[in-house]
């Protein structure tokens, strides 16, 4: 059973119950760390899910495990994606995460094959223009990506950076 956030409010502002829970048919023991979705409905008036996100957040290290643990979660991730595409063409997909790979890995090569439809969005720090996420080695292993569902929609994807961010 789902772990249950005691924090949510309902309309009327008194307690509700939501569930968190990890990828349907990803076990929860075979990562370190699971990936996580959420199922957003945006508007209330239209009926069904707008939005999935996920965040995920990959095995770090550089021995041969280490990838080959990045590479399986990536495929799980990707073969549920295209599973939730097959039966719902329409569906909005936003996965987000600190992969641990960089731009052309396996790993994120596998999270952005055809049936996924999934397209890395490029981000940048506002203040420097920098792509570059983990500055410490000068590496770009967080990422966001979106499904072809979304293309046009993303607006203004940043790399929020508490050492350069300023407030606009």
């Amino acid at each position: 059973e789902p772990e249950h956030d005691q924090g949510a409010r309902d309309a009327e502002g008194q307690g509700q119950e939501e569930p968190i829970s990890t990828l349907p048919g990803v076990a929860g023991s075979q990562f370190e760390r699971p990936t996580v979705g959420a199922d957003i409905d945006i508007a209330p008036d239209i009926e069904g899910t707008e939005l999935r996100v996920y965040v995920a957040h990959f095995k770090s290290g550089s021995a041969s495990r280490d990838r080959t643990l990045r590479l399986n979660q990536a495929t799980d991730d990707a073969n549920h994606f295209a599973s939730y595409i097959a039966t719902r063409a329409d569906a909005r997909i936003y996965y987000a995460g600190d992969l641990n790979a960089e731009p052309g890995d396996e790993a994120i090569e596998k999270l952005l094959e055809p049936q996924t439809t999934l397209t890395r969005q490029i981000v940048v720090d506002l203040n420097n223009a920098s792509p570059v996420t983990r500055p410490i080695s000068g590496r770009i292993l967080d990422h966001l990506l979106y499904s072809s569902t979304l293309s046009g929609a993303m607006l203004s994807p940043f790399i929020f950076n508490t050492a350069t961010f300023t407030a606009n």
